[in-house]
């Protein structure tokens, strides 16, 4: 099919990786890159934004906060991967207090230098930290700064000795979930693992508006691109500047605009007419410096 340039916005299903749930899509376009802007664990469902040929180079200038997730949450259970795939480290009676639960989980809102869980993708001296912790080596991954805007409970339900909490918690990209569940279990002094997670939006994306894998791959086989979301699109939160003629051209073979309208933020730079070009970026002060950092090759 024509070569398509743009974001899709697939639902994963719980089980597969990542990476195993775009391949397929990946095999309709031979020889061009294909990724997502933002992994889900295997046993998570829920919102990826795939990212085809050139809208690739888009990903870090996405706007995709707040994440939001829906999860399942375990008390009375502590495991070492931090969700229930993992081995089971510690059981105990979780408190049969609604009040406790409530507040143990709103006292997650905030900002706080939050660390990797061992079994994560997040990398140390190149490996990613699964790696170590699957050999039995114990490492700390580099802390983080994220924050927790929302959180909000829609049931808790006694299971035996343990309690079942549904919950949806909306944070900066980045935030591990399944941290801040053990933080709870911490809180609460019964452990806690997590037991089900859906990532329902990411900024002005949402999991409404996707498609499963299936589908995708049935439509782009077909040559149906309809719902495929353009980079100027992607990228309308950003400053713009329309260019023509000779500087269009110059910005094309990569060379910087002398100025930008903004300073200490990405510009997404469009030929008249709305075909991205570039996105620049102006260090501002007394050089006031303008850097190409992307070129869109459309």
């Amino acid at each position: 099919m024509a070569l398509v340039h743009g974001l899709l916005l697939l639902d994963k299903p719980s089980g597969p990786t990542s990476n195993q749930v775009i391949r397929p899509i990946a095999r309709l376009f031979p020889g061009v890159k294909v990724g997502h802007s933002g992994t889900l664990d295997p046993m998570a469902s829920g919102l990826l934004v795939v990212l085809l040929g050139e809208a690739t180079k888009s990903a870090p200038f996405l706007n995709e906060e707040p994440k939001v997730y829906r999860a399942r949450v375990l008390l009375g259970v502590e495991t070492d991967t931090y969700d229930m795939e993992g081995r089971v480290l510690r059981e105990a009676a979780a408190p049969d207090d609604e009040k406790a639960v409530r507040d143990a989980f709103e006292g997650l809102k905030g900002v706080r230098a939050q660390v990797p869980p061992p079994f994560s993708a997040a990398k140390v001296g190149g490996k990613p930290m699964y790696h170590y912790a699957r050999r039995g080596r114990a490492v700390e991954g580099r802390k983080r700064e994220v924050e927790v805007f929302e959180v909000e409970l829609s049931g808790i339900r006694r299971r035996g000795r343990r309690s079942e909490v549904d919950v949806v918690i909306s944070c900066t990209r980045g935030t591990y979930v399944r941290s801040l569940c053990r933080e709870v279990g911490e809180k609460l002094g019964c452990g806690a693992t997590l037991s089900g997670l859906r990532r329902l939006a990411a900024g002005p994306f949402r999991v409404d508006d996707a498609l499963d894998p299936d589908e995708w791959c049935r439509r782009l086989g077909k040559g149906d691109a309809s719902g495929i979301l353009g980079i100027g699109d992607a990228l309308a939160h950003l400053p713009r500047v329309e260019v023509s003629g000779e500087e269009a051209r110059r910005v094309r073979n990569g060379l910087p605009l002398p100025a930008l309208p903004s300073e200490g933020v990405p510009v997404l730079v469009a030929e008249a007419g709305g075909i991205p070009l570039a996105v620049h970026f102006s260090e501002g002060g007394a050089r006031g410096r303008v850097k190409v950092m992307r070129v869109f090759n459309l």
